[in-house]
């Protein structure tokens, strides 16, 4: 038994994290309570309120950014007795600063995804599709490659694009169930684990300055370029739906999934465009690493990350 507080904050309005559905969960306890929403990591007076309950347990669905944002996070994640975070890195920090804390794989409503259990390859409308926003001019490069083929590009904004970017979207403010469909529709998905802070130094250099961390995450918060592990590649997995990854200095999906086994890398636009036409022509021999995917991420659903936490 456990209790569910939500106090959203920064989040999209619909997204994956609209559809968690935690609050299905909730009962009353006076030993546990679990908090999700950004803001709960900051918000005093719901903390106030829960400071009795022995176990506080925090689902942090943002980090890196916490870093970026404020001087406080550490601070505001002491009051927490179990922090888990889809960082693995500030999953470190946490622990090394005296906060308990797990790295977990950004866990998803599985039951919206249970109707595409049954797609198979010929199912298949389009070569591939990428939907998000553009945070830098790294993407271009992959987003020409997948212009070359019947691909998807669906956004919710124009941040970011120049006029070449913004003539390759073929689909604006979709529903998140529609973004799952056009997902399960795609013999692909590609993808980049990154973030691209700005203006970001001076918080950094706090951190770095008065904290212990270990030496990966005092590099990861002096650079332009930061590791964070998207939500999209573990709703293209459960879509049945082969995963492109970017591959980078961190590559922190290999922290929840095998390269090779549940998904490619590519390095380069050259590398993409490759794949992507051999997917195109030959995408029966790409059906294992499609299903292994499939399999593999149902560890991650929401149900039983419920269970985990339940247990601990």
């Amino acid at each position: 038994m456990m209790e569910v507080v939500l106090k959203k904050g920064g989040e999209y309005q619909d997204c994956i994290v609209s559809y968690f559905g935690f609050d299905k969960y909730s009962q009353p306890s006076e030993e546990k309570v679990f908090f999700w929403g950004y803001h709960c990591l900051e918000d005093d007076y719901i903390k106030k309120q829960y400071s009795h309950i022995k176990n506080r347990i925090f689902l942090d669905t943002a980090s890196p950014c916490a870093f970026l944002s404020s001087r406080n996070f550490l601070q505001n994640c002491k009051y927490f007795t179990k922090i888990y975070t889809i960082c693995p890195w500030t999953a470190d920090f946490l622990n090394a600063n005296g906060v308990p804390s797990e790295a977990v794989c950004f866990p998803y409503p599985a039951e919206h995804f249970e109707k595409f259990n049954n797609i198979n390859s010929e199912d298949k409308q389009y070569d591939c599709i990428y939907y998000g926003q553009i945070h830098d001019d790294y993407y271009f490069p992959m987003l020409r490659s997948i212009s070359n083929f019947n691909y998807k590009y669906t956004t919710i904004s124009n941040h970011g694009m120049n006029a070449e970017m913004s003539n390759l979207v073929t689909d604006k403010n979709l529903s998140t169930i529609a973004k799952w469909e056009s997902i399960a529709l795609s013999k692909s998905c590609v993808g980049i684990n990154l973030l691209f802070p700005k203006n970001h130094s001076l918080n950094c250099q706090y951190y770095i300055d008065n904290y212990n961390m270990s030496d990966d995450l005092r590099h990861i918060l002096t650079q332009p370029i930061m590791p964070q592990m998207k939500t999209r590649m573990v709703e293209a997995a459960a879509c049945k739906t082969l995963m492109l990854i970017h591959k980078d200095e961190y590559n922190v999906i290999e922290n929840w999934f095998k390269p090779d086994k549940h998904f490619l890398y590519w390095n380069d636009q050259a590398e993409l465009t490759q794949i992507l036409n051999d997917v195109k022509d030959n995408y029966h021999q790409y059906w294992d690493i499609v299903e292994n995917a499939h399999q593999h991420v149902k560890q991650y659903s929401i149900f039983n990350f419920w269970s985990k936490i339940n247990e601990q």
